[in-house]
């Protein structure tokens, strides 16, 4: 036994077995240094409380077990928000609470936020910069006869089915994949979600990646390299997104699951590059399944504001932040702009640059505001004081210079609005 205790200080300390970490812990928890502060007020014990159990000897090991036996004793699986329905299909808590209308924003508040998404369109139009929506799946749409008995489904209006309504009512192209795959359920032998994933399955990520180049040549009238699935491989090995929520359950076994399909494509390439449009797309991790290649002949460069909050872009430096740019002056140089959403974070639409561009576009005086950015960008470059100071702000904030002088011009210009106009 004391053989045992001292091999589990040993690997607490040396970790002289390799074992593989748990899924979804994405962060240790800090060990604050000692002072006589957080000694008094007991933070410091909380810290070392949670740092000790984190990297307590072999705790992977005893979690999984533990887990493994939760889940094959009372069909219970752990991890964060994870509900295990009926016929092993796994959910996540916060996609049912939509979809059942819990965090329902309210008619008013949807209306108000698709009536600015209409200015913001017809603002970018102005700059030949296309917007589009795309509403991808909720997997309890698609799988609602899955759902546990103890959740009462109901007709509440959501989020969901409120914006349906009122995007399908103004001029905004969408593209709602939510519904679409709805339909197909039954009508094409793929499944378009898998058991234990919560993203579109691989499969539907290429339906939709196929039909999102057809839709934009439709609508924007712009030929467009196609990709075409040209056959479809079966496997019970389920890859990328597939599992993703079993992954998260942390355990030994497998859960038990259909076979997943798998799409074999092939893509145009006709049209070059010069003359292919940019897309800028805005949303949650959705677009992760279609940002692997597959859109590549397609578009001469696309960008990703992921949760409209870290950039993955060939314009700009790993790690870079839609905070640390100026995003209406970027967006306007696209040909396309997508805003791309599941139904849970519809609600949070928010977030995602309509209040942001809302604010610079709505008033009357933004003609007189435009000019003024453009006053103080030229005042910037005939300052070698201005311009030194401009370079180590943009070093620091790992972004191009031209980008912080956009990002200055614009705060100038807010500042002293009403004194230049005056």
């Amino acid at each position: 036994m004391a053989a045992l205790f001292m091999l589990q200080m040993v690997q607490s300390k040396y970790h002289i077995i390799s074992i593989t970490g748990l899924n979804g812990i994405s962060k240790e928890p800090e060990l604050r240094n000692l002072t006589f502060s957080n000694w008094n007020n007991g933070s410091f014990q909380d810290s070392l409380n949670a740092y000790i159990d984190f990297n307590f000897g072999f705790r992977p090991v005893f979690v999984r077990l533990y887990n493994e036996l939760q889940y094959d004793l009372f069909k219970k699986p752990h991890g964060r928000g994870l509900v295990l329905g009926k016929n092993n299909i796994l959910f996540e808590k916060w996609h049912i609470d939509e979809y059942l209308g819990t965090t329902y924003a309210g008619e008013d508040k949807i209306k108000y936020a698709v009536k600015k998404l209409q200015i913001v369109r017809s603002y970018l139009k102005e700059h030949n910069t296309e917007l589009m929506i795309l509403i991808a799946p909720g997997k309890p749409y698609y799988f609602p006869e899955y759902l546990p008995d103890y959740y009462q489904v109901n007709d509440s209006p959501n989020n969901y089915t409120t914006y349906s309504k009122y995007l399908k009512e103004s001029d905004l192209p969408v593209l709602d994949v939510n519904e679409w795959f709805v339909k197909l359920k039954g009508q094409i032998e793929q499944p378009l979600f898998t058991q234990t994933g919560t993203h579109w399955s691989e499969f539907g990520a290429r339906l939709v990646a196929d039909s999102l180049i057809k839709f934009i040549e439709g609508t924007f009238n712009r030929p467009m390299n196609q990709i075409h699935i040209s056959d479809t491989e079966w496997s019970y090995n389920l890859r990328k997104t597939d599992n993703d929520l079993e992954k998260l359950m942390n355990i030994y076994s497998k859960v038990n699951h259909e076979k997943a399909a798998y799409a074999i494509i092939k893509k145009d390439s006709a049209i070059d590059q010069k003359d292919r449009p940019s897309m800028v797309v805005i949303g949650d991790s959705f677009f992760w399944n279609i940002y692997d290649g597959v859109l590549s002949d397609a578009f001469n460069k696309i960008s990703y504001f992921y949760y409209y909050s870290t950039i993955y872009s060939p314009d700009f430096k790993s790690d870079t932040k839609v905070k640390d740019i100026c995003v209406y002056c970027y967006l306007e140089k696209q040909d396309l702009v997508i805003m791309l959403f599941s139904p849970l974070n519809l609600g949070y639409l928010r977030f995602a640059l309509i209040d942001d561009y809302y604010e610079e576009v709505k008033t009357p005086d933004k003609k007189v505001m435009d000019s003024l950015k453009i006053i103080y960008y030229h005042r910037m470059q005939q300052s070698d004081k201005w311009m030194n100071l401009i370079r180590e702000k943009a070093k620091q904030r790992n972004i191009s210079v031209d980008s912080m002088m956009w990002r200055d011009a614009d705060y100038m210009a807010k500042k002293n609005f009403r004194e230049e106009i005056n």
